[in-house]
């Protein structure tokens, strides 16, 4: 049988043509970026394919342009917006901190055992900026502040005592602090303990193997008026022993303090 062979040259005519088109879109393109608007009035007016084509492409181009230039303005304006995000979040943080100051101070005052007898002062550094449970307050012998006065936290709870002052500055002594020692009571008995300060709001002390003392009892300052100063926490003893050791903390969280009401030791404010 004889076949007839299929006439290729159509598809080669085809395919030259679209060789040809894109050699002419390429020069186009590069002319256009070089020679502007004249290529479009050139392009226009050799009319055919060509005109159509390079319409089609140039249309294209221009709307790859666009979209990539509206990526780009969407990035830089969500850059923007993250911008304003964290400047509006960090605004939000320090004014949240100052209405929680206020709060703090309001409750302060209205907590107090001693409205109009005490100052109120603010803690300016603390455990663990300052070392073996010292604090410093932002008021001193300018706001009549003197050695020796004695602290309480917020609701009358004793801290220690002022041991040095300057003009505006107050350094306090806590219970607590390294090798600090107090004469206490025991509440439950009446009993007379000796605390030394073991730092981080913690004490301790050495009593007779006889005394009853257990968890979570009360001991008591008598030169602040019988006020809670600490609890027991622990009692280590050995059946062998003559002593125990008894571990103690006072009842607030000495990290988290930030006011601290300074008794002054004037005349009009002495009790």
């Amino acid at each position: 049988m004889t076949y007839l062979q299929k006439n290729r040259k159509p598809r080669k005519s085809f395919l030259r043509n679209i060789g040809i088109a894109l050699i002419v879109i390429g020069l186009v393109v590069g002319i256009k970026l070089l020679a502007g608007s004249a290529i479009d009035r050139m392009a226009m007016s050799i009319g055919g394919p060509i005109t159509s084509v390079y319409t089609g492409f140039k249309s294209k181009l221009s709307f790859a342009g666009s979209f990539l230039s509206s990526r780009s303005s969407l990035v830089e304006e969500n850059k923007r917006l993250s911008t304003d995000l964290d400047i509006a979040q960090n605004k939000l943080l320090r004014f949240d901190s100052v209405i929680q100051e206020n709060r703090d101070i309001l409750a302060a005052y209205h907590r107090t055992p001693f409205a109009g007898k005490a100052v109120l002062a603010n803690i300016t550094a603390k455990p663990p900026q300052s070392p073996y449970d010292v604090l410093l307050a932002d008021i001193g012998s300018n706001d009549g502040i003197a050695k020796g006065d004695r602290v309480y936290a917020v609701g009358g709870i004793p801290l220690g005592r002022v041991d040095e002052v300057t003009g505006s500055t107050a350094k306090i002594v806590m219970f607590s602090s390294f090798g600090e020692q107090s004469q206490v009571i025991h509440e439950r008995t009446g009993s007379t303990i000796t605390l030394t300060g073991n730092g981080g709001g913690n004490l301790e002390s050495d009593v007779a193997q006889e005394m009853d003392i257990e968890k979570d009892d009360a001991i008591l300052l008598p030169q602040f008026d019988g006020a809670v100063v600490a609890n027991v926490v622990d009692v280590e003893s050995t059946v062998t022993g003559s002593t125990k050791k008894v571990l103690f903390r006072i009842p607030i969280n000495i990290f988290h303090i930030r006011w601290v009401e300074i008794m002054k030791s004037t005349p009009e404010n002495a009790q």
